[in-house]
């Protein structure tokens, strides 16, 4: 809930906001629990204008990136932008097939969209589906109700989805307000704290 706060302050404008799911720490070892959740925004600035906004609420609220993957206060992500593959096919390919001990050690140096592992992730998949049920991924041309059956049945049910926070129905009714209104929405981000 802290990062979703201070959104409007980088002219982000909160569209619609998933339930909020606990699940394990991603990779097993990076801390206890995350809580998760999907939020649906528009931002009228470059999707990497974007990214350096909610690096810097993080870096409002504690986080340090110290090593890949460490435990961490808050981890706000761009999912995808609107369909857009960044920065081409083969290379977000590249990315897609690394191995998981490659990733641990390898950091892209560009904006990499969509997140070039999130089909892998029912953590991310779940709450998404709650913004943008008709999702589909655009590399893979997949819905995401199909990834999320492609989905280990374990990772699938340990995604638990939890009693909303004091505030958190206030937020969604805001972001329902606003995409009354919104004729531009445009990302899905992944909220994880």
């Amino acid at each position: 809930m802290r990062g979703l706060r201070h959104l409007p302050t980088f002219g982000i404008r909160l569209v619609s906001l998933s339930e909020p799911y606990q699940t394990p720490a991603f990779p097993p070892g990076a801390g206890g629990v995350f809580v998760n959740a999907a939020a649906l925004v528009a931002f009228s600035g470059p999707v990497g204008g974007l990214l350096a906004a909610l690096h810097r609420i993080e870096a409002g609220q504690g986080r340090v990136r110290r090593t890949r993957w460490s435990a961490r206060t808050l981890d706000l992500d761009v999912i995808d932008a609107g369909g857009v593959i960044l920065p081409n096919r083969q290379v977000l390919r590249s990315w897609m097939e690394l191995p998981l001990d490659a990733q641990r050690t390898r950091v892209p140096d560009r904006l990499l969209l969509p997140h070039p592992r999130a089909h892998e992730r029912s953590f991310v998949i779940r709450p998404l589906l709650d913004v943008a049920p008709g999702w589909q991924h655009p590399v893979l041309g997949r819905s995401g109700r199909a990834l999320l059956r492609d989905c280990p049945a374990a990772d699938r049910n340990s995604v638990l989805r939890l009693a909303p926070v004091q505030g958190w129905r206030a937020l969604q009714a805001q972001a329902k307000e606003q995409r009354a209104r919104s004729k531009d929405l445009q990302f899905v981000h992944r909220l994880v704290r």
